[in-house]
């Protein structure tokens, strides 16, 4: 905001580090776990493009946020599986944590929970198990260190007010992910990830004794992470014993884990079918994936594109939820409130009671 000066460029510059960052850390993850340089780039392009990432730049979700550097907790998780004498670099854990931490507490919860299988194997395999303990430690001494603003000012309200829980919807099957062939957005994984997802869940388990224990945990985990997003699980059911539920609010956030696992074990199953292939053949199958990648943007842009028609339009609020709290329905004052230099002009002609 210091830098842009209004609310506008503000949405623009922060939409576009969004993705920028959402495709350099699937990167720097996909490098971690060696997976081959020209698929690396394809599938964080594929990262990029989908709704986990895309939902903010279309309606300013701050889980986007979360997914654009979640995967970075995820290479101190490959590091435990590959580096038997060290598994656990302190500093390295505790950062990527922490860049998590700062933005969405749900999202952190996920990338912990989802990190778990890892740090277990990993444990089981070194030779160093009492290094390792120590350096965790280590770790979580300067997580809390670096997140200590934060947690004082949970603690803080927890201990003299109540925190008010995230609100609750019955219809918990509504808010769920289900496979289509239609595009990807936030409930539906449309049909270029359905298709990769299940492809590489079945073929997976065709070839499991040709599989790594990378592989295996990624394709596991993210598989787990999958199903529990959709509706095979008898969600409505489980919200009448359990709050977790309602503060989980959407089952749907669970994908998030299966979109970097299995587009990660994906990239290995893409090496395998492309090893033995001769040059021109290699040749087709990068142009396809570089097409593919090509069109999953493209669309991402033309949703973009369609939802910020509204702001030339006589109803500038029209592509988002703010229409109930304007002050003023002159377009000109609207567009006005979030271009001028001044702040607190948006908050003068909008009265929107949530963050």
């Amino acid at each position: 905001m210091f830098f842009t000066k209004n609310w506008f460029r503000y949405q623009l510059l922060t939409s576009f580090l969004c993705f920028f960052i959402a495709g350099l850390a699937m990167f720097s993850l996909a490098s971690k776990a060696r997976v081959h340089y020209k698929f690396s780039i394809f599938i964080s392009l594929l990262y990029m493009s989908s709704s986990m990432v895309s939902h903010y730049a279309l309606s300013q979700n701050m889980t986007s946020w979360g997914a654009a550097f979640i995967p970075f907790i995820y290479i101190p998780a490959v590091r435990v599986i590959q580096d038997q004498e060290r598994p656990i670099k302190p500093i390295e854990l505790a950062l990527a944590v922490t860049s998590v931490g700062f933005l969405h507490n749900l999202t952190l919860f996920l990338g912990i929970l989802s990190s778990v299988p890892f740090y277990i194997v990993g444990f089981l395999r070194t030779k160093h198990k009492g290094k390792m303990i120590k350096d965790f430690f280590i770790a979580v001494f300067l997580t809390i260190l670096l997140n200590i603003n934060t947690l004082i000012g949970f603690l803080e309200v927890s201990l003299t007010n109540q925190l008010v829980y995230p609100k609750f919807f019955d219809d918990v099957l509504s808010y769920t992910t289900y496979f289509d062939i239609g595009d990807n957005n936030y409930s539906s994984l449309g049909m270029v990830f359905s298709c990769l997802m299940l492809f590489q869940i079945f073929y997976f388990f065709v070839s499991w004794k040709d599989t790594s224990i990378v592989e295996r945990l990624l394709t596991l985990v993210g598989a787990f992470f999958l199903i529990l997003s959709t509706n095979f699980i008898p969600w409505e059911d489980i919200s009448l014993y359990t709050s977790f539920v309602q503060i989980i609010q959407f089952p749907r956030r669970f994908v998030l884990i299966a979109y970097i696992f299995l587009l990660i074990a994906f990239a290995y199953t893409l090496e395998k079918l492309t090893k033995n292939l001769n040059a021109d053949k290699k040749k087709v199958m990068y142009s396809f994936l570089c097409m593919l990648s090509f069109l999953m943007i493209a669309n991402v842009n033309l949703n973009i594109l369609r939802s910020a028609e509204a702001w030339e339009s006589d109803t500038p609020t029209s592509s988002g939820n703010n229409a109930p709290w304007v002050t003023t329905n002159d377009p000109d004052e609207l567009r006005a409130g979030f271009t001028s230099g001044s702040y607190e002009d948006a908050f003068k002609v909008i009265k929107k009671p949530t963050p």
